[in-house]
């Protein structure tokens, strides 16, 4: 009797492997791609490059930048074009030629929001101060203002010459309040502009974005279509191989029943 097994070539094993292959090819366009991140990273690595131009987004400065003079010399107005916290940093590096420290700057523009000094003030503390005698710092324009405002904190005295010099300076009050008006409406145009340039840029990019995602979304589905198509062909090139195979065992298993046939014969 023939043997009609073959210890090298497990046939059936090769048949069962063969069919696990064509179910997992079945199924996996139903599954593909498996994860979100799969789709994501497949989307973005297909960008074009340069397709969407970098964001840029300047910064808003409302304020005149500051400029260390070389000699340590500053008239007071260099200064009183400043306000709020910017003026007292400013007066900090001018007069003691050093970054202001955390206490001292809040310490000063905590006086200036109550209103229980005057900018004038704070420029004289800081200029006469140990530290301000020892650095020497030129402020022209500072010594009579200054020694005018110590005088308003005298009792009586000091509210009779704070209400005799609002009088005389009157005309140039009134002057600096109507500058104030014309500066905080430019402040106020400077600020609306920036903010419409903001959205423009904004706007612009997010379309190219949108624009972006959308071509490559439709890639991305082209992609997955024809990934389908290449596999269904592939399950029928599969299948057909699968077939062939079966009837060449079955030519095989008819040629050996006949040659036993032959040979009991």
């Amino acid at each position: 009797m023939i043997e009609t097994s073959n210890p090298e070539i497990n046939v059936d094993e090769l048949m069962n492997k063969t069919r696990e292959e064509v179910d997992r090819r079945r199924e996996r366009p139903q599954n593909f791609p498996r994860s979100f991140e799969d789709e994501a990273t497949e989307v973005t690595s297909c960008y074009p490059e340069g397709a969407i131009s970098p964001l840029k987004l300047s910064s808003l400065d409302l304020e005149a930048p500051f400029e260390a003079k070389a000699n340590g010399e500053y008239h007071v107005n260099d200064l009183l074009k400043y306000h709020h916290k910017e003026f007292v940093k400013k007066a900090y590096l001018a007069i003691l030629r050093r970054s202001s420290d955390f206490s001292g700057l809040d310490h000063y523009i905590g006086l200036l929001g109550k209103g229980d000094v005057s900018k004038i003030e704070i420029l004289g503390r800081l200029r006469y101060s140990p530290e301000g005698k020892r650095v020497g710092t030129k402020i022209r324009g500072l010594l009579l203002p200054f020694a005018a405002h110590m005088t308003y904190k005298v009792p009586l005295f000091g509210y009779l010459m704070r209400l005799g010099t609002a009088v005389f300076r009157l005309p140039k009050i009134m002057r600096n309040i109507t500058l104030f008006e014309n500066h905080a409406f430019s402040e106020y145009e400077s600020i609306k502009s920036h903010q419409n340039q903001i959205a423009n840029q904004v706007e612009s990019s997010f379309n190219q974005l949108n624009e972006a995602v959308v071509s490559e979304t439709q890639k991305l589905i082209e992609l997955r279509l024809s990934l389908k198509g290449g596999l269904a062909e592939c399950d029928n090139r599969i299948s057909g191989l699968e077939e062939s195979i079966n009837q060449g065992l079955v030519e095989r298993d008819n040629k050996i029943v006949g040659l036993e046939e032959s040979v009991n014969q």
